[in-house]
């Protein structure tokens, strides 16, 4: 029918009246149903901030915990490994200096047997 135009009521527009009517009264049985369908679908979803039904969520957390603990056991590991660095090297240094102490010590000796400055020149003369 055309929009917006009254219609006289007739016997032609019963007919045509009565099937709009009839299916307007079907129509909100599908909203009610569609709802329906929304609820159920609903109920299947977890809600904001709960883990599924499932268990999901317990699984994240597991993974992250996982995670954390080999980031945990990651870093001690290079800890362990620069201090063993850092005392090899402090035996490394260490040793050095006793090699440059010895080398010291050697020069030390050499030099008490040569004459001092001023002895260096009567002695020339």
């Amino acid at each position: 029918m055309t929009k917006g135009k009254r219609v006289e009521p007739s016997e032609a527009n019963d007919k045509t009246e009565q099937q709009p009517a009839a299916a307007a009264a079907t129509k909100p049985a599908e909203p009610v149903a569609a709802a329906s369908d929304k609820k159920g679908s609903d109920a299947k979803r977890p809600k904001p901030g709960k883990p599924a039904a499932g268990g999901g969520g317990r699984g994240v957390s597991l993974l992250a915990l996982l995670l954390a603990l080999i980031a945990l056991a990651a870093s001690g590991w290079q800890w362990w490994q620069a201090q063993s660095l850092q005392q090899a090297q402090r035996n490394a240094l260490a040793q050095q200096q006793g090699q440059f102490d010895r080398a010291n010590a050697r020069l030390d000796q050499r030099l008490q047997g040569v004459p001092e400055g001023d002895d260096w020149q009567a002695a020339e003369r």
